[in-house]
């Protein structure tokens, strides 16, 4: 199964005799809209994400809602906004890259319990570690394959419990 979006129907709080034709096939088409995930903010399943309606490809390029880009279409093309909430809706489970930035005490062995609880906890993949360090502190990135925010802020949860870390935030 994989992930996609849905723009839910409105219900209708008029009589259908006074709903134009034209509004009903308006309303068919936007459940059949091609969706897309932006690149520049890569919204997984679980973030709150708003729409762009690209007038070149006639998809909704999808965005987490805190996105900068995001916002700066919404200031020059306020209109191409899709403002219905678009909701995610499971058809396959499907596990999306995201990456974090660490930061703490270097210790012995401080790799190898990241990567139990990540690998061997929560049965995650890692996809790259970059960690450096330099006078007892270390700074690095980690990117991992998950299936949804849920399951990330469960692994960062817990891996801010390890000794040494002092913080984990999602860069992407």
């Amino acid at each position: 199964k994989f992930w996609t979006f849905r723009i839910p129907q409105k219900k209708e709080s008029s009589s259908s005799e006074n709903t134009p034709k034209h509004a009903e096939n308006d309303d068919k088409e936007a459940h059949t809209q091609h969706f897309e995930v932006a690149e520049c903010c890569h919204p997984i399943p679980g973030d709150k994400v708003v729409g762009y309606h690209d007038p070149f490809s006639d998809k909704i390029i999808v965005h987490k809602a805190t996105c900068d880009e995001l916002n700066r279409l919404a200031a020059q093309y306020g209109k191409r906004i899709v403002k219905e909430e678009i909701q995610w809706s499971r058809q396959k489970a499907m596990s999306y890259l995201v990456t974090a930035e660490l930061r703490g005490i270097d210790r012995k062995g401080i790799l190898m319990d990241l990567a139990r609880i990540i690998s061997g906890d929560f049965n995650i993949n890692i996809r790259e570690i970059n960690i450096k360090s330099h006078a007892g502190i270390f700074e690095g990135n980690l990117s991992l394959y998950v299936k949804d925010v849920e399951s990330l802020n469960a692994v960062m949860d817990k891996m801010r419990q390890v000794k040494g870390i002092e913080s984990i935030k999602r860069t992407l």
